[in-house]
């Protein structure tokens, strides 16, 4: 499961307008330009302005689903990250024709655990959960809470489980005898 699948399935249940980050910046052409592996090179500061419009010109809750989430100067009150095991996120994307490079670069962040890090060290004034992408239980108690949450009621916060992904950083690197 990813985040468009994840954000289609919360904003049903919690009644939420969805905002994906690459459509803003393809709306706007918030970029410098696109690198050697296709990716826009985005500038964020214009992107966290256009994201705060966008949420002025929104009645009730929205959701922002994207990788840049946790780069963005913007206030949330709750930041989800997905976890995707490594070795079914190579997966993932060689069926999607990714290089190598590409690849490499995402397993090497999925791993470390960048996105959420980073969420937790520049957003400390929102909630930060992160789940396994995978895990069916996780997703339904996140959202159970964020529908409470939206909604104006109490809610139990969910409780929390360290991913670890670092064994499964150390087998596709003897797999596919990435540099790491």
């Amino acid at each position: 499961m990813g985040k468009s699948f994840f954000s289609k399935e919360l904003a049903k249940h919690a009644s939420m307008r969805i905002v994906e980050v690459n459509d803003i910046v393809k709306k706007h052409k918030l970029y410098s330009y696109i690198d050697k592996n296709g990716a826009a090179v985005v500038k964020v500061h214009p992107l966290s302005n256009a994201i705060r419009k966008e949420a002025a010109h929104t009645a009730g809750h929205m959701l922002i689903v994207g990788h840049l989430v946790p780069e963005l100067s913007v206030k949330f009150d709750i930041i989800v990250v997905l976890r995707y095991d490594p070795v079914k996120l190579v997966r993932r994307l060689e069926k999607r024709d990714y290089g190598k490079e590409k690849i490499r670069e995402n397993v090497i962040a999925e791993a470390i655990d960048y996105c959420g890090n980073r969420a937790k060290a520049r957003h400390t004034y929102s909630e930060v959960y992160e789940i396994d992408a995978s895990s069916t239980s996780q997703r339904e108690k996140i959202i159970a809470y964020i529908k409470k949450r939206a909604a104006g009621t109490y809610a139990k916060k969910p409780a929390q489980k360290e991913i670890n992904s670092m064994p499964a950083l150390v087998k596709i690197a003897k797999r596919y005898r990435y540099g790491i």
